[in-house]
């Protein structure tokens, strides 16, 4: 049964002891909020003129490393993307839908990043 946020803090600090001994005198002078699932993706990462990278593509997970990882390797495939379209315009569409595919495919995976690694053993 999900607690209210309240209800989740009190619980979160009474399991806590030493969390408890330095709250006990403590006044709470705000409401207490919650955040649920706060991740994201866009549609499109990209159009005729314009490719999305990093948060601006998906916005998976602040606190732990496959948010960063994400953001990073984003970045660098659409860096690479734009190298070679720069060359050579005419590959923009397929390097474009590429691009938009691989970034796709690993916000597909688990956070935890083992069934990427299985997926590219199976293919």
């Amino acid at each position: 049964m999900k607690l209210p946020a309240e209800a989740a803090l009190e619980k979160c600090i009474g399991e806590q002891p030493m969390v408890l001994e330095r709250m006990t005198r403590a006044e709470r002078v705000s409401p207490v909020y919650s955040a649920g699932d706060y991740s994201y993706r866009n549609a499109r990462l990209f159009g005729d003129r314009w490719l999305l990278a990093g948060d601006a593509a998906g916005f998976i997970d602040p606190v732990f490393s496959s948010g960063v990882f994400l953001a990073i390797m984003s970045a660098e495939k659409a860096a690479d993307a734009l190298d070679e379209v720069l060359n050579d315009e005419s590959k923009k569409r397929r390097l474009f839908k590429d691009y938009s595919r691989r970034v796709n495919y690993v916000m597909d995976c688990p956070l935890d990043g083992r069934e990427v690694r299985e997926r590219k053993r199976s293919t």
